[in-house]
């Protein structure tokens, strides 16, 4: 999936499809798998992957913008859901500083959640973002492992 707009390229996995609309302002691009009860994963199997874009960040700010934002994210996509910091580290993207968060997201009206959230400078100007949900059992991690893959094999355009 090439996001022009975000400046940001991640892979699309089989059985995952684009969202052809519907986005908010803060995200340009959407790839889900719906889950069904018939799935085999316990909540259904179901994830998603969105991209966005920011201003310039400076390296030594992306680890507090990108645990702030994965922490504005939970809330908006569970609110008033308990979060639980699961890893916090430097990365790269294409080279590129990047910094990732994931989270472990709790609410008895929307369950339990994987959110993981990559955040990479692009140049001094411009940073980009991907944030992956999923659904969180503790014996099935194949969604988790699946948006995690996805945020990994990230690329900046």
């Amino acid at each position: 999936m090439d996001d022009a707009q975000a400046r940001i390229s991640y892979p699309i996995p089989a059985g995952w499809e684009r969202e052809k609309g519907g986005l908010i302002d803060a995200f340009t691009s959407m790839i889900s798998k719906k889950g069904t009860k018939d799935s085999g994963h316990p909540g259904g199997g179901g994830g998603s992957v969105v991209a966005g874009r920011a201003g310039g960040i400076p390296e030594h700010r992306l680890k507090s913008m990108a645990v702030s934002a994965a922490h504005s994210n939970a809330e908006f996509f569970c609110p008033d859901g308990r979060a639980t910091l699961r890893e916090s580290r430097a990365t790269t993207v294409t080279g590129r500083p990047a910094h990732t968060v994931a989270l472990k997201v709790s609410h008895r009206d929307c369950g339990t959640l994987h959110l993981r959230l990559t955040l990479a400078s692009v140049d001094d100007d411009r940073s980009a973002f991907l944030i992956g949900l999923a659904t969180w059992a503790e014996r099935d991690v194949a969604g988790r492992e699946m948006v995690d893959a996805v945020l990994a094999d990230a690329s900046l355009l």
